[in-house]
């Protein structure tokens, strides 16, 4: 799939384990996104992800041994030659708008090396951290001075206390 401009602007890569029926939902969302050069699903997993992503026309990459998640992300985006990469979770659906908006502000800005849309709950429907719970300043003066009881959480404390 191509771009208005008719030229490819992204390969989109889905490092995946044990996620063959979340790969049945994610990959035909990427499928639709404009200017789809290559999608690409690395299967570091036993179960059927990768005859999955075959089915649904996905290049795959079989790495049974499971060398991780950042090599395996390494390896998907060495196959492909898009300007860009979409690094895409296997239980995550992308919305072709946001990505083509994500692609036209770093097409259009040489200040900005990436860019993150809004994960959204599937139930709720209420945007979510990316990951990691949020730092406050206890948190940060805790991990600069070592101190990792302020990094516990009130309910840690309240069953060290019982």
């Amino acid at each position: 799939m191509t771009s208005e401009s008719g030229a490819p602007r992204v390969d989109v890569v889905v490092v995946a384990y044990n996620s063959a029926e979340a790969l049945r939902a994610s990959l035909p969302a990427a499928q639709q996104i404009p200017g789809l050069a290559q999608l690409v699903v690395v299967d570091n997993g036993p179960d059927a992800s990768s005859e999955v992503a075959s089915q649904l026309g996905a290049e795959v990459l079989r790495r049974p041994g499971n060398p991780g998640f950042g090599t395996s992300q390494n390896a998907g985006v060495a196959c492909g030659h898009a300007p860009f990469v979409l690094l895409l979770n296997p239980d995550a659906k992308a919305v072709a708008a946001a990505v083509t908006a994500g692609l036209d502000w770093l097409s259009t800005h040489d200040d900005v090396a990436a860019v993150q849309g809004v994960i959204t709950n599937r139930v709720t429907g209420q945007p979510e951290r990316s990951q990691g719970r949020e730092l406050g300043p206890a948190h940060l003066l805790g991990r600069a001075c070592g101190l990792r009881v302020l990094l516990r959480t009130k309910a840690e404390i309240g069953r060290a206390h019982v």
